[in-house]
């Protein structure tokens, strides 16, 4: 998608692929009426990965959503991420003020028991928002149409492109777009087309197309209570540069629109900690930080607050904040997760007795790929783009990698691991991992690591064409190299190595792991 847009625009023999886009059938109606904006209320956004879905919304680097997460907690919504089987999990998630995100599938299939699961959630309030593209990238566009087709929706295998002066020119590819709530200059890149039925609100469609009829790029239906939106451009909720992704024109703004127009409710405050009165006791102070876009406990579903909860009874008290103003030599425990800045007070945050770093899997296809770093004239080591945690960790002599683990069986996300100590096994999904430096290496405790039949991926756009027998994925292999040797035969997911404790899976910690082995063991380790 990123990676092989850029590349059609840097490759100029991909000029047939365009004429061949711009010349076709499809055929859409324009409707809508604004739909009404209720009162304010909690919002969470959860993005769903239990069917293989490629988001990254804890991701700063350029193809994460990690801008996206920082703007929806400043609106008032939660973000977070669901793991377990969509049925399952949408009978506990209350549908008022909750936003569902499908992203891009990976040779998915929606259960006939989901898609019911998924109708019930609408009809009862819920708002589902689906992410396509223009591209069926692993049979992507099959999987999404098999869900919102009932509703008279479809994603179409075209580009929506506006006129240009030329094939090659950004405001062809990059089309202006206007938005049914007044944006006039929304910049979707190279999106899809969406199919509509009649009385379907269009909700963004591109100002001059180069065909009329490919014109649609997002668009939205009320079943029951609920909404569903189907939005055929995955680039615009990136991060990517200055002028590009989340940061063109009017995308933000149309963004943050759209979530709300889901739940019908309007913007709220910043997202507020969830503070318990059990929190203020306890012999020992966990502090989780929230100085640089970390998460907290915040009432997300699937959050932390069962993790918050699990160390105050073993005896800590619970605050959250961070950066000027704290002292960080009086915090037995502190806490970083899934930061989304470089952190500003790294120095005097090591002086905390303990350190707890938590990341998750990402992707670095500027690294895989520096022909696209070229084209937006940024680099893969751009300061933006660091890894916020190793603003710590590096001062440890470990560093978490811009890699998610993916299974050599199956190409699929999920992916075994195993406990050193007595080797059970134990499942991972998009985990990062974690490198230690070749000198310090023998004095450091890996905790549990990613098995042999797992490899750490760098970039999951390919640069092959895509279609719809296209299923499973080219993955760019992450080469360790340097101070970034890894142990032989596995990954690193958990280590520890004088006052911190790494974590390379967010999923360990949050609610859905709860009562598990695993989350156990790590409430266990860094509460001892």
């Amino acid at each position: 998608m990123i990676l092989r847009k850029c590349l059609f625009i840097i490759n100029n023999t991909a000029l047939v692929c365009v004429l061949m886009i711009l010349f076709g059938a499809g055929c859409s109606k324009h409707s809508a009426k604004e739909g009404a904006v209720g009162s304010t209320g909690a919002v969470h956004v959860v993005f769903d990965q239990s069917m293989n879905q490629i988001v990254f919304p804890f991701d700063n680097n350029f193809e994460g959503m990690g801008q996206l997460t920082a703007e929806l907690r400043k609106n008032g919504a939660t973000v977070s991420l669901n793991n377990q089987n969509l049925k399952e999990f949408l009978s506990e998630l209350s549908p008022q003020g909750s936003v569902l995100v499908l992203g891009i599938g990976w040779g998915s299939k929606y259960s006939e028991p989901v898609k019911k699961a998924l109708d019930k959630f609408l009809q009862q309030g819920g708002g589902i928002m689906v992410i396509g593209d223009q591209d069926n990238l692993y049979g992507s566009s099959d999987f999404h149409n098999a869900f919102i087709g009932r509703y008279g929706l479809k994603l179409l295998p075209y580009t929506a492109l506006a006129r240009g002066v030329n094939l090659m020119d950004r405001e062809t590819f990059w089309p202006r777009s206007e938005s049914s709530w007044g944006h006039k200059n929304v910049r979707p890149h190279m999106p899809g087309v969406i199919r509509v039925k009649s009385d379907a609100k269009i909700l963004l469609e591109v100002s001059k197309p180069a065909n009329p009829d490919r014109k649609i790029v997002a668009a939205a239906v009320t079943v029951g209570k609920g909404r569903l939106a189907v939005i055929a451009d995955n680039e615009m909720f990136t991060n990517m540069v200055q002028g590009a992704g989340i940061n063109a024109g009017d995308n933000k703004k149309f963004l943050l629109k759209l979530f709300f127009y889901l739940t019908a409710r309007r913007p709220a405050a910043a997202v507020r900690p969830r503070i318990k009165d059990a929190y203020k006791r306890g012999n020992k102070l966990a502090l989780f930080d929230s100085s640089a876009g970390g998460w907290f406990p915040d009432g997300a579903p699937n959050g932390l607050n069962s993790f918050a909860d699990a160390l105050n009874q073993r005896g800590y008290r619970i605050q959250i904040r961070g950066g000027e103003g704290v002292d960080y030599s009086k915090v037995d425990l502190l806490i970083c997760v899934a930061p989304l800045r470089p952190l500003p007070e790294a120095n005097k945050m090591m002086l905390a007795k303990k350190l707890l770093l938590i990341g998750d899997g990402r992707s670095g296809l500027l690294r895989a790929m520096p022909k696209v770093a070229q084209f937006f004239h940024t680099t893969a080591d751009s300061p933006r783009f660091r890894y916020p945690l190793n603003d710590l960790a590096e001062k440890v002599y470990i560093k978490f990698l811009p890699v998610s683990l993916a299974a050599t069986s199956s190409g699929g996300l999920r992916t075994e691991a195993r406990w050193t100590k007595d080797k059970r096994l134990f499942s991972l999904y998009k985990a990062g991992s974690i490198a230690l430096h070749p000198k310090f290496q023998r004095s450091m405790k890996v905790h549990a690591y990613g098995l042999q039949l797992s490899y750490p991926v760098l970039n999951f756009f390919p640069e092959s064409p895509a279609s719809s027998v296209l299923r499973n994925p080219e993955l760019t292999p992450f080469l360790p190299g340097g101070s970034e040797k890894l142990l032989p035969a596995r990954w690193p997911i958990v280590v520890e190595y004088k006052n911190v404790i790494a974590v390379s899976e967010l999923e360990l910690v949050t609610d859905q792991s709860a009562g598990t082995e695993e989350f156990k063991r790590i409430v266990k380790l860094v509460s001892g």
